[in-house]
């Protein structure tokens, strides 16, 4: 009778071992399999990642070489949307628009002036404004700027309009004489009549009579369009709109 109890209780003994044993087993292998599941996971949100930046970076190239062909664009000056009745055009190849002490500076979108008060274009045309500027952000535009562009439009000394390509592809503006004496750095808002818009160039303008001669002369700007067609900004009501309120 004992040895039968004895037998028993080591039956017993060993199922609870088996059991234990079996159980830890399986948690082992639970969190074995938990922990393969999560690298998996990272593995999986980290190719997914990579995918993303690869994404970006081709976007990114893809722009670069529109941006690139898009400013290849040369004028046309039988592609122009403003009437150019009885006005040359010829492109000013050797000069370049100086900023007259203005540096803007476009970060993630924003522009921001630094004034060179010493530079003499400055002083000539800013002879009213002798307090610097200094990283001073141009706010009110209505998306994110892409570049800008110091725009000479009329004869004699001229201060210049500031012109702002946006991504959109449309033109914001300010006129920096009144910008500078009423201390209001902020958009102007766009200019009407022109769109998808990817470079500016300086003109020379020059007047022709009936008979194709010569007469009055002045240099211009011209927005010109992903298309390649251009608008003479002098011809803008919104720029011209803004002159007569200057004078």
């Amino acid at each position: 009778m004992k040895n039968s109890t004895v037998a028993i209780i080591v039956i017993i003994l060993l199922i609870i071992f088996c059991v234990v044993f079996y159980l830890y087993h399986v948690e082992v292998s639970k969190k074995e399999l938990e922990q393969t599941l999560d690298t998996a996971q990272k593995i999986y949100e980290l190719n997914a990642r990579i995918q993303e930046l690869e994404d970006k970076l081709s976007d990114s190239d893809d722009v670069k070489e529109n941006d690139e062909l898009e400013k290849n664009v040369k004028f046309d000056s039988s592609k122009m949307k403003s009437d150019f009745t009885n006005i040359r055009y010829e492109e000013e190849i050797d000069w370049v628009p100086n900023s007259s002490g203005l540096e803007i500076e476009i970060k993630e979108g924003k522009p921001f002036l630094t004034t060179d008060i010493e530079n003499e274009q400055y002083k000539f045309l800013f002879s009213e404004v002798k307090e610097q500027v200094k990283n001073k952000e141009i706010t009110g535009f209505k998306s994110k700027v892409k570049e800008c562009y110091y725009a000479y439009m009329g004869n004699g000394d001229m201060a210049p309009y500031i012109l702002f390509i946006m991504e959109d592809g449309s033109v914001e503006y300010i006129n920096s004489n009144k910008m500078l004496k009423l201390e209001k750095y902020e958009s102007q808002g766009k200019v009407k009549e022109v769109s998808n818009i990817v470079k500016f160039i300086h003109l020379n303008a020059q007047e022709l009579d009936e008979n194709g001669e010569e007469m009055s002369g002045w240099i211009t700007v011209v927005a010109i369009d992903r298309d390649g067609y251009s608008f003479d900004l002098s011809s803008s009501k919104t720029l011209q709109d803004d002159m007569l309120t200057s004078n």
